[in-house]
């Protein structure tokens, strides 16, 4: 008797084991695989590769007729072969398998229906029958995917080399169920990864023939990504009629980058492009980008021409995927106004108010002590049409200690630390600066806040429009410990801002004098209590600084109770005594303020009352004025914190717990400089734990 075959009793016997072990003369072969060997007739038929196998319900195994049955999401490996199904029969006597879905009980529905692959290659069918020998099959009810398109047959027959011959096919790109067009075919021959030939062929749309089509078809079907054309999709919308659209071509321009380029057309007028490009460079970066155009014909009530409405969309990803110093990353999404509206693809397109953009590049240098980063963002309102191009950037040199090095000992000399922060942006807008930011009734400027069309023809407004500036900022602070027992805290902030322009300013009364666009003078008769606003283009600077010192310490008492598993009490102090001070950058002596002259008052006998005056500052840039006020406080405060050292409940070798108990804390302030209310007011807070303690 065959020496597998005892073998295979004996385990299936005694050990009662779902899986089937095999043994070969040299070595020996690993659960869930099976090993048919010539046997002592010398069959020249059997396998000589190992089938792995497994099952999620269970597997029976026939003696006698040597076939082996797996129930319930079954699955064969053989050699580049892969084979799933819900139901399999392996037939070693035969070498062939058998696979198909089974009957859901509950849905009355199949399930489980086969998924045949062989080298990359993937078949779905109803019924599969194959010999693992002779490499040849039957698949009933099969579709695979070759290239581009779909193939769906009735019968299909593999051969030795991994030829297909197919029965009554319907060749398609639609990926649907039912697809709604595609080329029918009653013979075709694939060779997989190379070509599709077919017979006699129509074309059919929707389920119905038509005369459409051809003696003989060949269907290039290379390895890996291939230029091609793409088969159109047919509609019908009721605003405009009937529809071809997502037909064109494809291009496997590299390993790198591909495009798609599609049009659609529609019978009541209008059409369209979309080119979609996808790029990527492993490690490096990856993206795509989206370029959309629409002409659409809409009829008018009343009128015999139509409305023609022509938009484009524009969207740009890029992400950055290595670990340089220098990343760039996009995210890019403009359109005109109206394009959502007349092309949105679905109700949330349609709904969307809002298009930002936002372009980034940051690198460092010298080790990561220097970094810049750049930003380029843009905010459009489709509602509203206003539309943003905001531009910055930032140059950070991160914290130096320029003394650490005279002395090893901690000083407020060598603890003086310091950094530097320039950023700079603009903010180009089609909308027309008003004068809202004045407290007074404006000559001189527009008082008109309406927006213009972003585009070239109105490029000199949009630069009008542009605001701009730069900011510096200069941190320097300083800390040490003094009187043995006290941190002293010292701080110096300075800022300074640059912007191209400045304002004047002008009293103009009943009757002025006001500059006309041409430069020249005009005596006019205007409102009374008027203002000429001039904006100069001229380099204007201000700075602004503030002073800062702190004086905090600690203070410790600990108690040691005998209650319960509480070891300890430990009650810590934290006084804090702080002082500012920061100048009235508003008085004339700094020469960023002037007292403009706004109204002009007359009393009811005819007198003239004194005029009022306003304090207004030469700058109205992005980055804000001068601040106004000067300041010289000082900030009391007072912490209480009440820990405890508890051992634990059910651990004796576990370490003591520290639990906080309760925070109080008690704040107020003194205004130097205020007129009254010099105190400010006295607050208090505090909270603690509750809950269970181990």
């Amino acid at each position: 008797m065959n020496f597998r075959f005892l073998l295979v009793f004996f385990c299936f016997v005694f050990w009662g084991n779902h899986y089937l072990f095999a043994q070969d003369s040299k070595k020996n072969v690993s659960q869930d695989t099976l090993k048919i060997d010539q046997d002592s007739i010398g069959k020249a038929d059997e396998i000589e590769e190992i089938i792995n196998y497994s099952a999620k319900d269970s597997i029976r195994f026939n003696v006698v007729k040597q076939i082996i049955y797996l129930y319930g999401s079954a699955k064969i490996k053989f050699g580049l072969t892969e084979l799933a199904a819900n139901y399999i029969e392996i037939d070693q006597f035969k070498n062939q398998v058998m696979a198909k879905g089974t009957m859901d009980t509950t849905t009355k529905k199949m399930i489980g229906d086969p998924v045949f692959t062989d080298k990359g290659t993937t078949y779905n069918a109803k019924v599969i029958n194959y010999n693992f020998k002779t490499k040849k099959g039957i698949i009933s009810g099969t579709s695979t995917k070759q290239g581009e398109g779909n193939i769906v047959s009735e019968t299909v027959k593999r051969d030795l080399n991994g030829h297909l011959y197919a029965r009554y096919n319907l060749y398609t790109t639609c990926d649907l169920p039912h697809p709604h067009f595609g080329i029918r075919s009653q013979k075709m021959k694939i060779i997989p990864g190379k070509l599709t030939a077919s017979g006699p062929f129509f074309l059919e749309m929707g389920g119905v023939p038509t005369p459409l089509g051809f003696f003989f078809g060949l269907f290039p079907q290379p390895g890996g990504k291939a230029s091609g054309f793409l088969m159109p999709q047919y509609g019908e919308t009721r605003e405009r009629g009937f529809f071809l659209a997502n037909g064109g071509i494809y291009l496997a321009i590299s390993n790198y980058v591909d495009a798609r380029i599609t049009g659609e057309m529609y019978s009541k007028g209008g059409y369209g492009f979309n080119i979609i490009s996808n790029y990527k460079d492993r490690y490096k970066y990856d993206g795509n980008i989206n370029f959309r155009y629409n002409v659409r014909e809409n009829e008018v009530a009343g009128s015999v021409e139509k409305a023609i409405g022509k938009d484009f969309s524009f969207a740009w990803s890029h992400t950055p995927k290595g670990r340089g110093k220098g990343k760039f990353s996009a995210n890019v999404n403009i359109a005109t106004s109206n394009f959502n509206q007349r092309n949105a693809p679905d109700a949330r397109s349609y709904l969307s108010s809002s298009l930002n953009s936002n372009i980034q590049y940051n690198t460092s240098f010298l080790g990561g002590k220097i970094t810049l980063g750049t930003s380029l963002r843009h905010e459009q309102n489709i509602i509203t049409k206003v539309a943003s191009v905001l531009p910055s950037a930032e140059l950070r040199i991160t914290r130096i200690t320029p003394f650490a090095k005279l002395s090893d000992k901690k000083n407020l000399l060598t603890s003086l630390n310091m950094s530097y922060t320039m950023s700079t942006s603009a903010t180009i807008t089609n909308v027309r600066q008003g004068t809202a930011s004045f407290p007074f009734t404006v000559v001189g400027l527009s008082n008109v806040r309406d927006t213009i069309g972003f585009n070239l023809a109105n490029i000199n407004q949009l630069i009008e429009n542009t605001r701009t500036g730069m900011t510096h900022n200069i941190p320097i602070s300083t800390s040490a410990r003094v009187l043995k027992f006290f941190d002293l805290s010292l701080s110096f902030n300075y800022k300074e801002v640059w912007y191209p322009e400045n304002y004047s300013y002008q009293y103009l009364g009943r009757d002025g004098i006001i500059k006309t666009a041409d430069g020249r003078d005009s005596t006019i008769r205007i409102q009374k209590d008027t203002v000429q606003v001039q904006k100069n283009k001229a380099f204007s600077r201000f700075n602004d600084y503030s002073v800062s010192a702190s004086l905090t310490t600690r203070i410790y008492g600990t108690y040691y109770p005998k209650i319960g598993r509480i070891q300890a009490i430990r009650h810590i102090i934290n006084p804090t005594i702080s002082l500012s001070y920061r100048p009235d950058f508003g008085k004339s002596s700094y020469g960023f303020y002037e007292n403009v002259q706004s109204k002009e008052f007359i009393s009811a006998g005819g007198q003239y009352a004194p005029p009022q005056f306003v304090n207004t500052s030469y700058f109205q840039g992005i980055y804000g004025q001068p601040s106004t006020g000067e300041s010289a406080s000082m900030n009391i405060g007072i912490t209480n914190t009440l820990e405890a050292k508890m051992k634990s409940k059910y651990d004796s070798i576990k370490k003591p717990e520290k639990i906080t108990l309760l925070n109080f804390s008690l704040n107020t302030g003194y205004n130097f400089l205020a007129k009254e209310y010099k105190l400010s007011n006295i607050s208090v807070s505090g909270n603690t734990t509750v809950g269970k303690f181990n």
